[in-house]
Parts: C-alpha cells; structure tokens; sequence
C-alpha cells in the first residue's frame, strides 16, 4: 500500500524567541516492511536543518533558526509503501538463553528490544542457537504470540557481527 502523508505542528510564541532550536522526529526509516519513497521537512522559518541519528537510531533532524521568530510551521510531506512483512522479524542479538531456547534481539524496524523463542527443532540450513553470538544479525520467520513473544520455525540468515 502507498501512503502520502502531509502534516503540519505549528509553534506560537508570546514573545520572539531568540534562539528558537527544535529536535525534530518526523522522519521515518525504511525496513522489510516500508520503503520511504520521498521526504520532506520545511520549516516556515531561516535557518538551518541538520540530518542526524538519535542514540537508538532513529533519524533526528535539528533545526534552528536563523533570527528571532514569533512562531514556526514545520511541514512535513513523504510518500511511504509499506507491505505485509508480519512473520518476519530481523534484528541485531543483544543476548542468548540456550538454557530456556531464548534470544533477545534489538528489532531493526523499530529499535525496540523482542524476545525470540527457538526451541524447536529443525531450524534449516544448518543454523541452530547454538550459532547466535551478542552482534549478529540474525533472520528469523515465524509467528508472534500472545505473550509479544515472536516464535521462530527457523533462522533464516545469521550475519556475524562479531569483532
């Protein structure tokens, strides 16, 4: 599905701020499931828009203006195509339980850390838990559960991350 989204935030002040500097979060990252097909943030003000990445890899933009405001718009317009990617998780092992067949991994799609279970059998071209490391990128295809616990059938890839 193609989405176009178009938003605006309007900032009103009392008085003109001097050095008005604003962290702007707006902009989203592509994964398996979405592809960021345009982008665009426009401040209705001077100055400067710096491209940057926060401490838990988002895309963070700082602005500041270029003399005292009285208020700002920030317009943001994109066209984004995301597509079903539900059994499919990837993302970096933080930690491996071979004890209870547990990983913990950082999820690409959303930074946000989701326990694995891998205590079937059977995980297919050859990779097992006993092959995960804290580093590697790892594919996994299953089904989450109730518990938002995503249950692998197998290791689809395993991309070492190891120093």
């Amino acid at each position: 599905m193609r989405v176009r989204i178009a938003h605006d935030t309007t900032y009103r002040y009392e008085r003109p701020v001097r050095a008005l500097v604003q962290a702007l979060r707006l902009t989203p990252r592509d994964h398996d499931g979405q592809h960021v097909r345009s982008w665009r943030i426009e401040p209705s003000v001077d100055g400067r828009l710096q491209p940057r990445e926060d401490a838990l890899g988002n895309i963070l933009h700082m602005f500041s203006a270029d003399r005292a405001v009285e208020g700002i718009t920030v317009r943001v317009t994109g066209e984004v195509e995301t597509s079903d990617a539900s059994g499919v998780l990837r993302g970096t092992v933080e930690r491996v339980d071979l004890r209870r067949g547990l990983v913990v991994l950082r999820d690409e799609r959303g930074g946000r850390y989701v326990t694995a279970s891998l205590r079937r059998s059977g995980y297919g071209r050859g990779l097992g838990i006993d092959d995960l490391r804290r580093g590697d990128r790892i594919t996994l295809v299953g089904n989450w559960t109730r518990g938002d616990v995503f249950d692998a059938d197998r290791i689809e890839n395993v991309r070492s991350g190891r120093y």
